[in-house]
């Protein structure tokens, strides 16, 4: 048989599926498993499923478990996966995760929206990776290798903010240009430092200089 049906495995009420690659009768392997709780495993079983939907291998390196595919490969088509909201919303797209074709030489950009208000039609690109590895965050114009585009153009609101491990901002850059460094408050003009400026030899940099001339 090329696929044999089995019931009542090691755990109650879990229902079995497998596969016999041999062409006489013989034990079968098993290729899926739905168990008491309606959770379904794919691939070799070790343990239930923790999770709705769980593919596994028994092949030892970096597998390729999931595959979403596009039959015609146009550019502008793609794949996605959609996370809905089914509480009180159903069919509303709270966030996608989209790969799209940009070129016929299958180059594709990998997209993440969410949802930023309460209809299908509010979701947003937030993040691009380019094919050519460029990244954007809140842009689809992406020159450089990181392009962060701010919520706007005053001293509200930033696009920027490096911090250390305790949660200390080293760098920090608002949206109408100001930078601060080692402060979240650039108030003094382009640039402000929390402390003094230094060079190692040959500047004119000290720890003395006033720092609202830099």
């Amino acid at each position: 048989h090329d696929a044999l049906p089995i019931c009542n495995g090691n755990y109650t009420g879990s229902l079995l599926f497998g596969i016999n690659a041999q062409v006489s009768d013989s034990a079968a392997t098993e290729a899926m498993r739905i168990d008491r709780n309606d959770d379904v495993n794919i691939g070799p079983y070790s343990t239930l499923p923790t999770s709705p939907l769980q593919v596994t291998t028994g092949t030892t390196g970096e597998q390729q478990l999931l595959t979403l595919m596009h039959n015609t490969g146009a550019v502008g088509d793609g794949s996605r996966i959609t996370f809905n909201d089914a509480t009180g919303n159903a069919g509303i797209r709270s966030a996608e995760i989209a790969s799209v074709r940009t070129a016929t030489s299958n180059a594709s950009d990998l997209i993440f929206r969410t949802n930023s208000g309460s209809t299908g039609s509010s979701i947003n690109d937030v993040m691009t990776l380019l094919s050519n590895g460029n990244v954007g965050i809140a842009t689809s114009t992406i020159g450089s290798r990181l392009v962060i585009q701010g919520s706007d153009t005053t001293s509200a609101n930033s696009a920027l903010n490096v911090t250390d491990s305790s949660g200390n901002s080293k760098l920090f850059v608002r949206d109408d240009g100001n930078i601060g460094i080692g402060t979240t408050t650039p108030i003094l003009g382009p640039l402000t430092m929390a402390s003094g400026a230094y060079v190692s030899a040959g500047g004119v940099w000290t720890n003395a200089s006033d720092r609202n001339l830099k």
